[in-house]
């Protein structure tokens, strides 16, 4: 009934999200609770029999931690921009346990933590709010900065959007890594009452190794941008950018292959 949408990007749109495809643009009722990530395209995404990348020169790793340190784990992912091949590449993902019996301390972690850091030429690492300013004194003790990131539904679902748009495109390249295939496979979609979203784990689950892992890969394609998205207000503006020349360089044949 529109005019203006074109087929093209209702095709895009359906390729992305078939479930959301189906709500917004054909006024279907779906359920409140759904899948995340479709569990075909995410095992589309992983590098068989790749437990681990070695740091290479010249390149540019994210760092990024989702702290627990009881019934959780506390995980950390690392992961990198293929500029030529415009795909993320996750490297490395490690995590420490800890129980309500014996809870892990910082100290238990950091100096492994560091090292791992030293080897991909880390210096800054990302986590959200949650325990922060204990994080930052740890982290400033062993020489490296620690990046906070305000954790809400939308801010979380803005950081996940990039994690799904690049699962379903294939322009990301996961670890062979069973736990973390594990938790993304689980995540859940809940439409909130208002409109809102909320993207976590079901009951009884976790999500520790798909945050850190959502949060690397978004940091990691906000650092090949093009410049323009650099421009943006903060990290969530340059998302929404970054979706938007997306979508406009695919329907042009002559746009620069060398943007990144």
């Amino acid at each position: 009934m529109n005019p203006t949408v074109s087929t093209s990007f209702l095709a895009r749109e359906q390729k992305r999200d078939v479930e959301n495809y189906r709500r917004e643009y054909e006024a279907e009722f779906t359920e409140a609770v759904s899948g995340f990530l479709s569990a075909e395209a995410t095992a589309g995404c992983v590098a068989g029999g790749r437990a681990e990348l070695p740091p290479q020169p010249e390149t540019y790793y994210c760092a990024a931690i989702d702290a627990a340190y009881k019934g959780d784990q506390f995980t950390l992912a690392i992961a990198h921009l293929d500029s030529e091949r415009r795909a993320v590449i996750v490297d490395l993902l490690h995590g420490w346990q800890g129980s309500r019996k014996a809870p892990l301390k910082l100290g238990d972690v950091m100096p492994e933590l560091k090292a791992i850091c030293e080897r991909y030429r880390i210096y800054t690492v990302l986590g959200d709010q949650f325990g922060a300013e204990p994080l930052k004194d740890a982290f400033t003790r062993y020489n490296l900065s620690y990046e906070e990131r305000t954790f809400t539904n939308q801010s979380k679902a803005d950081i996940y959007a990039t994690l799904r748009s690049r699962v379903q495109d294939g322009t990301i390249e996961l670890l062979d890594h069973e736990a973390s295939l594990r938790e993304l496979r689980a995540l859940e979609l809940e439409n909130l009452p208002g409109g809102g979203l909320r993207i976590g784990h079901p009951r009884h689950g976790h999500d520790d190794f798909a945050d850190a892992i959502a949060l690397a890969v978004s940091e990691a394609s906000l650092r090949g941008a093009p410049a323009f998205c650099m421009s943006a207000s903060g990290p969530l503006e340059a998302i929404k950018m970054w979706a938007d020349y997306d979508k406009w360089a695919s329907d042009r044949s002559w746009a620069s292959d060398d943007w990144g």
